[in-house]
């Protein structure tokens, strides 16, 4: 909490900042910001997170991203709270935010090291890879961490307690209902694998809610949707979720006939080529855009 209280102080201070941000965007935006910090000083806490909620979804930056986890903290929200950290921290790589993250939202932390062939190792200075498995506070979901040593093909992040100049991200995983799922993997030829499987799908999707529903109301920009899969190692769709999409446009009955139309399609969708980490099929995530 006397880290909080900390952030607090320092979020006052980013008034300063404000007139930079303003130089990369539109008055608006900066209003939108500066409104949030004026109802934050107000006391107004409610009203603060609804504004800084308005100006990440308008333009996200890390100062609106980090100062909205800080109002979730003071109501008491952590799960929200660390949620908003973790984007600060890793789509942003600010540090203090990661530093916030690991002493308040994680409530346990395990790793395990392993050799060049992945097999599990106990002398720390001979390692290619380390497996870094945390469990959340809030809701005591497992993820994990897959770093490589010196892999220079994607971002770097800094890691002190190893004491190596870096160790980057290989793969992410959660665990959900003791499944392992993976959400990033470096070594990924899925999306290619399937391209052309998906490409027919979204065709015959669209052609089929096209005839079925009347969207010329929804401007041809916003004529797109996504969806979030979770494919097993038998290469069958598992769960499928919607997530941004246009059919706010119609009534909620209309809706939901859509998304079950879209559920039904994927749903059936078989055979598809499972991914792999080191070889072995892994269970994944993947966020896919279909067209209208």
């Amino acid at each position: 909490m006397k880290t909080i209280m900390r952030k607090i102080l320092l979020f006052i201070l980013m008034i300063t900042s404000v007139s930079s941000y303003a130089q990369s965007t539109r008055r608006e935006k900066v209003d939108c910001f500066q409104n949030a910090i004026a109802a934050f000083n107000n006391n107004n806490l409610i009203l603060a997170d609804s504004l800084f909620t308005e100006s990440i979804n308008e333009f996200p930056t890390k100062e609106a991203i980090f100062n909205k986890a800080i109002v979730r903290f003071i109501l008491q929200d952590t799960c929200t709270a660390c949620k908003y950290l973790k984007i600060a921290a890793k789509k942003f790589d600010d540090k203090e935010s990661q530093r916030i993250y690991n002493n308040d939202c994680i409530l346990k932390s395990d790793t395990i090291f392993y050799d060049k062939k992945i097999h599990r190792i106990e002398d720390k200075s001979n390692y290619r890879f380390y497996e870094e498995i945390n469990t959340l506070k809030c809701n005591s979901v497992v993820e994990g961490i897959i770093h490589k040593k010196n892999h220079k093909a994607t971002v770097q992040l800094s890691q002190d307690h190893m004491n190596a100049k870096h160790i980057d991200v290989y793969a992410m995983y959660e665990i959900l209902d003791t499944i392992k799922v993976f959400n990033y993997n470096f070594s990924s030829t899925f999306s290619k694998d399937n391209e052309a499987m998906f490409d027919a799908i979204d065709n015959r999707l669209k052609d089929f809610l096209i005839m079925k529903y009347d969207f010329s109301s929804i401007p041809h920009s916003k004529r797109f949707y996504f969806v979030s899969i979770i494919v097993n190692e038998k290469g069958s769709i598992i769960d499928c979720n919607i997530g941004m999409n246009p059919f706010d446009k119609f009534s909620k009955t209309t809706q939901e006939r859509i998304l079950n139309d879209i559920y039904s399609a994927l749903r059936n969708l078989k055979n598809l080529k499972t991914d792999k980490l080191f070889g072995e099929p892994i269970i994944v995530r993947k966020n896919i855009l279909f067209e209208l």
